[in-house]
């Protein structure tokens, strides 16, 4: 299965050489029904505290979910420059 994100929240769906606002992706994901709630429960504070609440496919904090036992946490790393 293929997952599709809407980045268009970030304005950035994509880095080239130069671009001084790149950031990798660090996710954690979910293999069972039992870690996936518990996926759901980590994310809400760190949503709430870095994202003030803007929901679950914006900002530095995410959360997707691929189906019911594969949900993923993503959290934005910091912006760097892409250097040729």
């Amino acid at each position: 299965m293929s997952i599709i994100l809407d980045w268009s929240a970030s304005g950035r769906d994509k880095c080239n050489i130069n671009d001084s606002d790149c950031a990798e992706w660090i996710f954690m994901q979910s293999e069972n029904q039992e870690n996936a709630n518990k996926v759901d429960d980590m994310f809400i504070k760190p949503d709430e505290y870095v994202d003030n609440n803007d929901g679950a496919l914006k900002g530095k904090v995410r959360k997707v979910e691929v189906d019911a036992t594969d949900h993923r946490i993503l959290f934005q790393g910091i912006p760097h420059r892409i250097k040729p």
